[in-house]
């Protein structure tokens, strides 16, 4: 099994720097959780040493798919340890009350932790990138109409919205109310804003009571 881990690694290692990877990237630390699992029912069950291993698999599920596939592992990696260290992990009259008690406990709590930090700093750096992308300097070529509708985009794939609406009200006498729309289906038709009467315009500007706004 140790050895079957590590083909599997060098592999996976090996792929990784030609960028062709071995499986999706959502399974991967899938594998690493199967594996450590029989090495665990293996070997000494809950005493064993490759415990750890669910570890490696939760640190890279939260740091690459975000907090909520952090925690699906973490919940796997305690049921299977459970499950490989109560039936293939202990002789007739062994059982250690201690490991069994603790390490399922140790292994939820500081997952659970990982898949917090690593949700969060997942999501940090797409606030960077979407604040990088949105001060970057606009072509003048292409209007300001281009530059909002772009803006609109990137906003939509931050939030993986299926929608974006922005209105603007342009201080003429009488005002002048715009709307730009995009869509996860329709991409690049906010570049075209749309004019829109003054009781439309304040029924998308007002908020339901059960809403709250930062401005």
């Amino acid at each position: 099994a140790v050895l079957a881990y590590g083909l599997w690694s060098a592999a996976s290692l090996w792929l990784a720097t030609r960028r062709v990877p071995l499986l999706p990237p959502r399974h991967e630390h899938w594998v690493d959780v199967v594996f450590a699992a029989s090495m665990v029912a293996l070997t000494q069950g809950n005493s064993s040493i490759f415990f750890f291993l669910f570890l490696f698999a939760i640190l890279v599920a939260s740091f690459s798919r975000g907090s909520t596939e952090g925690f699906y592992v973490t919940c796997a990696s305690v049921v299977l340890f459970q499950i490989a260290g109560l039936w293939f992990g202990h002789e007739p009259g062994q059982f250690d009350l201690d490991r069994t008690l603790v390490r399922p406990f140790y292994l939820l709590t500081l997952g659970s932790m990982i898949a917090y930090w690593g949700g969060h700093e997942i999501t940090h750096r797409l606030r960077l990138r979407l604040l990088q992308e949105i001060n970057n300097q606009w072509n003048p070529r292409f209007g300001h109409d281009h530059a909002i509708g772009s803006n609109l985009e990137r906003a939509l794939d931050f939030f993986d919205a299926s929608a974006c609406v922005l209105v603007l009200k342009r201080p003429t006498k009488p005002p002048i109310y715009l709307t730009y729309h995009t869509s996860s289906r329709k991409r690049g038709q906010a570049m075209q804003p749309s004019a829109i009467n003054e009781e439309t315009a304040a029924l998308l500007l007002s908020f339901p009571t059960t809403f709250s706004a930062r401005y």
